[in-house]
């Protein structure tokens, strides 16, 4: 019956509503939330709204999360750290094997150059992909790794925790936001004169939700969302009390900052993009700054009953956002893709063409 009435295919629904742009503001929202508890001191888990934030979680696109593995099942923490920061190399370069056997055996009719550049597209996509969803986990992990809360401070085991992740964060912290941005720099003059490269092919992923003057956007969001979810945990802070307070005021401004300058040179190349964006940003800094509310209220000493039901009040109005936030994209992108269905012509019954041999004809 569906086909009946629509002649085309997911593929170009996702591309009619504009899905990849959407899915990474809504990835980057839930993934920058989820860090109110750990990062930003906001107990989330404290609350009767903690099964929604472990299934968030998820959205970490961490090992252990993923496929549930205890942390107990680790024989040193330096093991669990290596293990889930390294996994995403693996995964890469068994996509990457998949897609040269598809190719090989699929592909075969292809002439050498074409399935060479086809496997070369695809796979620098799938890498690109899996890297950009898990930077803001890994950072995080990496850095955590590094302040020793779960081994013994000063032990051997920290010492090798504060190499190791000191290491790693060159690859996560650094390395991977500048292979991006050297990408999107070789490219750039390519896709801004239309002539599509397999290069610029495989790394659609990172611009082709913006303006060709705004190529680099994607660069900034990966700034943007590594320092919000990694980076500000290493910024000093002016004393211990104080930490919490001082990174949510911190990642408050930057969000605001950010928003502005979205604002005023709109990256995207579609309006509900950027409308879905600056809605995005917006709620993550009303957020933070709420969880700056939540913080000071259930760590006041003495406080008063007033303080205590404002800080619940404001624990509820994160929830409520988070919640808006996931029914609106569920509901934007379902009535953008029933508006494309609908909008299409309706496919003329393909009869079947029978051959009948007439009688009585010489």
């Amino acid at each position: 019956m569906f086909k009946r009435y629509y002649n085309g295919d997911i593929s170009s629904i996702s591309k009619s509503i504009s899905l990849q742009a959407k899915f990474k503001v809504i990835v980057s929202f839930f993934q920058l939330i989820i860090t109110l508890d750990p990062i930003y001191g906001v107990g989330m888990d404290s609350t009767q709204f903690t099964p929604l934030f472990r299934f968030l979680e998820h959205l970490n696109f961490g090992l252990s999360e993923i496929v549930s593995i205890p942390a107990n099942s680790f024989d040193s923490m330096k093991t669990r750290v290596l293990i889930s920061v390294l996994w995403p190399f693996e995964f890469a370069l068994l996509l990457v094997s998949g897609i040269f056997i598809h190719t090989i055996i699929v592909k075969r009719n292809l002439n050498m150059k074409g399935a060479m550049a086809q496997f070369y597209s695809r796979s620098l996509n799938v890498t690109i992909v899996t890297f950009y969803l898990v930077l803001p986990y890994m950072s995080r992990s990496i850095l955590d790794a590094g302040t020793c809360e779960h081994v013994a401070y000063r032990s051997m085991e920290c010492e090798d925790l504060i190499q190791i992740s000191s290491e790693l964060l060159v690859i996560w912290h650094y390395a991977v936001p500048l292979v991006f941005l050297v990408l999107l720099l070789s490219m750039r003059r390519s896709v801004q004169s239309k002539r599509i490269t397999p290069l610029a092919e495989g790394c659609q992923f990172l611009w082709s939700d913006y303006k060709d003057n705004m190529m680099l956007w994607e660069f900034v969001e990966l700034v943007r969302k590594v320092y919000l979810t990694g980076i500000v945990i290493d910024i000093p802070d002016p004393g211990d009390d104080p930490k919490w307070a001082f990174r949510l005021i911190n990642a408050a401004i930057i969000s605001v900052i950010y928003g502005t300058i979205m604002s005023v040179v709109r990256p995207y190349r579609r309006s509900d993009d950027l409308y879905l964006a600056v809605v995005s940003n917006t709620l993550i800094s009303y957020c933070l700054l709420m969880g700056l509310i939540v913080h000071q209220c259930k760590n006041t000493k003495g406080g008063s009953n007033d303080c205590e039901s404002f800080g619940n009040w404001s624990l509820a109005a994160i929830v409520i956002s988070t919640s808006a936030m996931f029914i609106a994209s569920i509901l934007i992108i379902l009535i953008l893709a029933i508006n494309v269905i609908s909008s299409r012509p309706i496919s003329p019954i393909n009869l079947i063409h029978v051959q009948i041999k007439p009688d009585n004809i010489e």
